[in-house]
């Protein structure tokens, strides 16, 4: 990917000039997203969803969901589910085509931990609905009408309590390549306004 933007580096400089974000602006991401797992130092991998809504020039509604795929390290892990939906607003500042931003987000995951990993003498698995708290940080970078490279960081905070007690936190990364699009018009004089 570096070499890739090394070699088309003039192109997206070329492209500076255009004004894809706006107002009416619709992201959309969906990417394998590894994490750094606090609690035991492995590496969870998840697939990351991501829809986003520009609302005013500085601020966007956005959704993201992780979708727990498994565990690299030491014991493989000990989930069998480790889902999350997160919402919430993000605060952006663009410089041209660069799109720098960062935001806070509740969530909520599904969790279900397996029976004999943690805890041996446990009857069943110890399943959970959780409420989770998430700082989100990332650039994107828009050079063309309908695409977007992306770059971002996530750190959730969360407990899974119920017979088990564990804590969910996790530095969670996402990159790739985005869809988006304006749905409204860059001559037309509609403005969407928040603050």
């Amino acid at each position: 990917m570096f070499l890739f933007f090394i070699l088309f580096l003039p192109w997206f400089q070329a492209q500076e000039e255009n004004n894809i974000i706006r107002p009416g602006l619709i992201s959309g991401r969906l990417t394998l997203a590894p994490s750094y797992f606090v609690f035991n130092k492995n590496s969870l991998f998840y697939l990351h969803g991501n829809l986003e809504g520009r609302l005013d020039k500085n601020v966007s509604l956005c959704g993201d969901s992780y979708f727990y795929l498994g565990t690299s390290g030491t014991d493989m892990g000990f989930f069998r589910y480790h889902h999350a939906g997160f919402f919430g607003l993000l605060f952006h500042k663009d410089v041209k085509n660069h799109d720098f931003f960062t935001g806070f987000q509740p969530g909520i995951s599904y969790t279900q931990i397996k029976k004999d990993t943690l805890h041996p003498d446990l009857k069943k698995p110890s399943s959970s609905v959780n409420a989770l708290f998430s700082v989100y940080a990332g650039y994107n970078l828009y050079f063309y009408d309908y695409f977007h490279f992306f770059i971002h960081a996530r750190y959730r905070y969360g407990l899974h309590a119920t017979n088990l007690s564990l804590t969910l936190n996790e530095i969670i990364f996402s990159a790739g390549l985005g869809f988006q699009i304006n749905t409204i018009r860059k001559n037309n004089s509609a403005k969407i306004s928040v603050f």
